[in-house]
């Protein structure tokens, strides 16, 4: 098929090899997306010059989050808002919200990339036991129609179909990692990358605490306010 209306949004984390491997089948009929951020892992962007040679249809999107947090600040789970330029913050380190940052870089393209050529179903690996997932699940935006077979999967499931088709998953997940890897220098989604950040090698690691360490030193300034008020 020169031209697929069907989809996969694939990151390369454990859940995007297990769709990709049930989709399998009907590859000759999928493009396969991948958003390259600018800040990709090199051993990601290795996996995916090895995808993309081995499958019909590839596709990446790309993008530029070091210079989009540059201009709008470093994610954070966290917001003092005086460090929003967004919203008029005026503080520095200019600061922005994880979620904001992700929709920039990798939601949005992926959707405006998708409807350029034409798309019209779209699989994603989400799960509903993940903290982070799209809650509004199956059904129809932007005039696609998004599909989730994975679901109502857990972890174990996942590693269960993963033994019995030998697949073989990036080694981070080995070594305690949990997520796919997007960005290096990500400074959100705390609750799930600590491991991801001290496995980086010691350049990028020293990067990505810096900026931590500004993030915490603006989060307690506001702290701070708020406890000065809570005693009185």
């Amino acid at each position: 098929m020169e031209n697929p209306t069907t989809a996969l949004l694939f990151s390369g984390g454990r859940d995007s090899l297990v769709l990709l491997h049930i989709l399998e089948p009907y590859l000759d009929g999928v493009l396969v997306v991948w958003v390259n951020t600018g800040a990709a892992y090199e051993s990601t962007r290795k996996q995916m010059d090895q995808l993309r040679g081995a499958i019909p249809h590839f596709f990446e999107v790309t993008t530029d989050q070091p210079m989009d947090i540059e201009k709008w600040g470093y994610p954070t789970d966290i917001l003092p808002v005086r460090h929003d330029i967004q919203l008029n913050g005026y503080l520095e380190p200019k600061l922005q919200t994880t979620y904001s940052c992700c929709a920039k870089n990798i939601w949005l393209p992926a959707q405006l990339a998708l409807i350029d050529k034409k798309i019209d179903t779209c699989y994603v690996g989400a799960r509903e036991e993940e903290d982070m997932h799209d809650h509004r699940w199956e059904g129809m935006r932007a005039g696609i129609t998004w599909k989730f077979p994975l679901r109502k999967w857990t972890k174990q499931m996942v590693q269960d179909y993963e033994v019995k088709h030998n697949l073989v998953v990036p080694p981070y997940y080995a070594e305690g990692e949990e997520k796919s890897r997007d960005c290096w220098n990500c400074t959100g989604y705390l609750w799930e990358r600590r491991i991801s950040i001290l496995n980086l090698p010691f350049y990028q690691k020293e990067t990505v605490m810096e900026r931590l360490e500004q993030i915490k030193q603006s989060v307690n300034c506001e702290l701070d306010n708020l406890l000065r008020i809570q005693e009185k």
